[in-house]
């Protein structure tokens, strides 16, 4: 469902100045705005940021592995 699909079944509940109080969205979006809030709440941990900090340099320095598909991955994996 894209923005404009979303603005469109959101529905508004205004005062009598006509300034937004509350806003009803329908269910599944809302499950996708507490996925999105989950996520995000995850992604800036402070131990995640490191992690991500730290696959960049080693990914700039050239100390990662690149496998041409998931077996080969694995079989190094098993050594």
């Amino acid at each position: 469902m894209n923005i404009t699909e979303i603005q469109h079944k959101t529905k508004y509940i205004k005062d009598f100045q006509g300034k937004i109080l509350e806003v009803i969205l329908p269910y599944d979006i809302y499950n996708r705005l507490l996925e999105l809030q989950i996520s995000m709440e995850i992604f800036n941990q402070r131990d995640v940021q490191q992690s991500i900090q730290t696959a960049k340099k080693e990914v700039n320095n050239g100390e990662i592995l690149r496998f041409s598909n998931m077996n080969e991955a694995i079989r190094w994996l098993d050594k």
